[in-house]
């Protein structure tokens, strides 16, 4: 079971963010530190190639432009 922080660390999770997208962790860790950093949900909009992370509360933390 994750436990989600309720203090949003948008700073720590883009960090974290670059590391996932350069494949240097794995998604157990991902998911974890997503937990950690207040981070609730993602969508991933395809066609647009974005990445959008949003808070419990449902507002929007980041949103990310996937490479490649």
């Amino acid at each position: 079971m994750l436990l989600m922080s309720k203090n949003r660390t948008i700073k720590r999770f883009y960090f974290i963010g670059l590391y996932e997208f350069k494949g240097k962790t794995d998604c157990p860790t991902f998911l974890r530190n997503c937990a950690e950093s207040g981070i609730g949900k993602w969508i991933v909009p395809v066609r647009e190639m974005t990445r959008a992370y949003y808070d419990q509360a449902g507002e929007l933390v980041l949103t990310e432009k996937i490479p490649g």
